[in-house]
């Protein structure tokens, strides 16, 4: 029932605003509000509603009626933060930022909100250090939410295009056993190394994602990506380049047979021709 309730608020939004009819998802919602565990549910989705059409005071106020009656649940702060950020009153989102720790402790998705509040808030200007002082674990923390800490902040510096800062938190999080099996983890430390063109790096991330995942489609697309750097670093040799390019379109049609609806494959495949100069090819792609 909370599903239908969000598919039927996502398919709403996007709707015309004279094409809306909420009749639908008001009847699921007098549902779920029959169901004690989905207070907190409830009061998001009504207030993501109210925020949809327009009305982001009322909406706030529906987080903040319920908070005051469980102001110990997570999820309805961090989705008055997000209110917040949405229309970019910052001074409020870092409010509640403080009022959110001050009710439930030190916690990682609180360090994830207040690092993205300055990144929207400040852009490339944002201070590297007051990230990095974010990015420091609380000792008492398991090794998951550490790694989910450093993963977070590793994402958040590459978008900021200083990969080797994001570097540095990959690999603080790819170092726990949670990392060692985690698939976002080790692309994210592969995206790393195709962005500074580490083909060791992108190799041995290769080889952890294998270790995972075995012959899957995201392995394959990775080594898809690895072997046409390479055979970009061949410009000069055509004969060797050649064998490369083949195998990684090789690749990319297996992955295409397990994901055949993945976006990616078509879009990498483009993107090899163009990287090779075949223009003819690329735009096909």
């Amino acid at each position: 029932v909370l599903n239908l309730a969000r598919s039927l608020l996502v398919d709403g939004l996007q709707l015309p605003k004279d094409q809306r009819n909420w009749e639908s998802l008001k009847k699921v919602l007098t549902i779920l509000k029959t169901i004690p565990e989905s207070v907190a549910d409830v009061a998001i989705l009504e207030a993501e509603l109210l925020a949809g059409t327009e009305r982001q005071v009322d909406a706030e106020k529906r987080l903040e009626e319920a908070l005051g009656k469980t102001p110990d649940n997570q999820s309805l702060w961090l989705a008055l933060i997000a209110l917040q950020m949405r229309t970019q009153d910052w001074a409020a989102a870092e409010q509640t930022l403080v009022e959110a720790q001050a009710a439930l402790g030190d916690l990682v998705a609180l360090r994830l909100e207040r690092a993205r509040l300055l990144l929207q808030r400040d852009g490339l200007n944002v201070d590297r250090e007051q990230l990095e002082e974010i990015a420091s674990p609380n000792t008492s923390w398991p090794p998951a939410e550490q790694a989910q800490l450093a993963a977070g902040v590793a994402s958040y510096f590459l978008s900021l295009d200083e990969l080797d800062l994001s570097e540095k938190y990959a690999r603080r999080a790819a170092e726990t056993a949670v990392g060692q099996k985690s698939l976002g983890i080790q692309l994210l430390l592969f995206d790393l190394a195709f962005r500074s063109r580490k083909l060791e790096m992108m190799q041995k991330t290769l080889e952890d994602v294998r270790r995972i995942e075995g012959d899957g489609p995201l392995w394959r697309v990775g080594e898809a990506t690895r072997l046409s750097v390479l055979a970009e670093e061949l410009t000069d040799q055509p004969l060797e380049r050649q064998p490369l390019i083949s195998k990684a379109f090789e690749n990319l049609a297996e992955a295409a047979v397990a994901r055949p609806a993945w976006a990616r494959i078509p879009r990498l495949r483009g993107e090899i021709y163009d990287r090779q100069g075949d223009m003819e090819q690329a735009a096909k792609w």
